[in-house]
């Protein structure tokens, strides 16, 4: 069964950065961490939880890179984007 954490956490732990950052520095940081977590650069072993990690990564860059999405985010803290 998935633990359901809040998007803050999976923000922090995907992207590793602070949540009020310039556009760029999550660019970089989510560019770091996709070569991390991509499912293609791990073992066979490893391909079902990297590409969960990845998947959740690409959805918290979605809301970061976003200044629409970013801007709720930031104001309301809401979880309401499902990306756990």
């Amino acid at each position: 069964m998935k633990q359901q954490v809040g998007l803050t956490t999976v923000i922090v732990k995907a992207v590793q950065v602070p949540l009020k950052i310039p556009i760029y520095l999550v660019k970089r940081a989510y560019y770091k961490q996709s070569l991390k977590v991509h499912p293609d650069r791990v073992g066979e072993e490893e391909k079902e939880n990297a590409t969960e990690k990845f998947q959740t990564l690409g959805k918290v860059y979605s809301i970061l890179s976003d200044s629409e999405k970013r801007k709720i985010y930031d104001e309301t803290g809401s979880s309401k984007f499902n990306v756990t």
